[in-house]
C-alpha cells in the first residue's frame, strides 16, 4: 500500500485513480486528523463480501 498527504493526493488525483483502478493499488491518503484508504471497487465488493460471508452462524 502507498501512503502519502492529501495535498499530494489533491495534485496527483488522477493518476492515482487510475493506478488504484487498474493496478489494484491501495493508497493511504492522510491528515493531520486522521487517515483513508482508496481501494478499487472490486476490492472493496470482496472485502464486504468476505464480512459478510464471514458473519453468517453456521448451524
Amino acid at each position: 500500500m502507498n501512503h502519502m498527504t492529501a495535498s499530494t493526493a489533491q495534485k496527483d488525483f488522477d493518476l492515482i485513480l487510475d493506478c488504484v483502478i487498474k493496478q489494484g493499488d491501495a493508497v493511504s491518503i492522510a491528515t493531520e486528523d486522521g487517515a483513508a484508504v482508496l481501494v478499487n471497487q472490486d476490492d472493496w465488493n470482496g472485502l464486504i463480501e468476505t464480512l459478510y460471508l464471514q458473519s453468517i452462524e453456521v448451524q
